[in-house]
């Protein structure tokens, strides 16, 4: 059983609106570090097809996992003024955005992943790697133990 999700055209898609947009300081902001996570590889490889040049790693971020760590650790992001953050899920980028209010800081251009409601209600781009048709797909093949590879295509959104 094998399910990719095939991501990568669609991180070099939203980095290429991100490149059209004319936005040069970008905040990267992950769960787990290059080294440690397959997606973190692919996000920086798709950033470098694109820009040509791998993140610079003073502006990556890791050990975010939701909204709260997004706030906490904003204070961080938002003393190096990046022009726009790119988070790991819209949860994240929700607590970031809140910071910035709190603080009455100028919320730099933003974009989540997961196609979160938090997203929505914000109205930022996102990536959707629609992990319920994911779950979904390895439930059958689990059950019906078939041995295929079925691959999800992820979605960018601009909202």
């Amino acid at each position: 059983m094998r399910l990719p999700i095939r991501s990568e055209s669609t991180y070099q898609q939203a980095f290429e609106w991100v490149k059209q947009g004319g936005y040069s300081k970008i905040a990267i902001i992950l769960s787990r570090p290059y080294g440690n996570s397959a997606t973190s590889k692919i996000i920086f490889h798709s950033y470098k097809k694109v820009f040509g040049t791998f993140p610079d790693s003073n502006l990556v971020y890791t050990d975010c996992y939701n909204y709260n760590d997004g706030y906490q650790s904003a204070h961080l992001i938002a003393r190096d003024t990046p022009d726009f953050i790119f988070g790991n899920s819209d949860d994240i980028i929700a607590g970031i955005y809140q910071y910035y209010l709190d603080n009455n800081l100028e919320v730099p251009a933003l974009m989540g992943q997961e196609n979160q409601i938090s997203g929505s209600l914000l109205k930022i781009p996102t990536i959707d790697h629609h992990l319920k048709m994911i779950g979904q797909a390895a439930c059958e093949l689990a059950i019906t133990g078939a041995i295929k590879s079925v691959s999800i295509e992820s979605e960018f959104i601009i909202r």
